[in-house]
């Protein structure tokens, strides 16, 4: 499965995701823009440290806000808000079968351009911890 999105905020869409790592049927690749780390609404760090593999790509290609494409070799959905491909009445849709192999060939193409990203919750949180103790900056 490969999940392209900037901030990773949509939280149904976030729920299917989490339920695909958390079967491991499958890896899960999620492609973001670097406010995928940085905002506060973002399901991107908590679905990095379940597992699935990240990359960051900057700059972002795609519209910033409420644009996302889902695809799993088979079958996909793209946001209300992928500029000249979504659907007109600004609702979530599902891709065609064509569609579906461009989309997956795109998400790969962006995860190639992109830099790998990790997240380990422990090490932040012992980071965080020393730094409000004064230990580290």
């Amino acid at each position: 499965m490969i999940v392209v999105a900037p901030v990773f905020r949509e939280e149904p869409l976030m729920r299917a995701v989490w339920e695909n790592i958390k079967r491991r049927r499958g890896q899960v690749i999620l492609v973001g823009s670097g406010q995928a780390v940085k905002d506060p609404a973002s399901y991107f760090l908590s679905l990095v440290a379940l597992g699935a593999r990240a990359y960051l790509v900057d700059p972002w290609p795609l519209k910033p806000e409420g644009s996302f494409v889902v695809v799993d070799g088979k079958r996909g959905v793209i946001g209300p808000l992928v500029a000249g491909f979504a659907d007109p009445e600004g609702k979530t849709r599902e891709l065609r079968e064509d569609e579906v192999a461009k989309w997956y060939a795109y998400g790969f193409a962006l995860a190639r351009s992109g830099v790998a990203f990790t997240y380990d919750p422990e090490t932040e949180a012992l980071g965080h911890i020393l730094r409000r103790l004064g230990f580290r900056r």
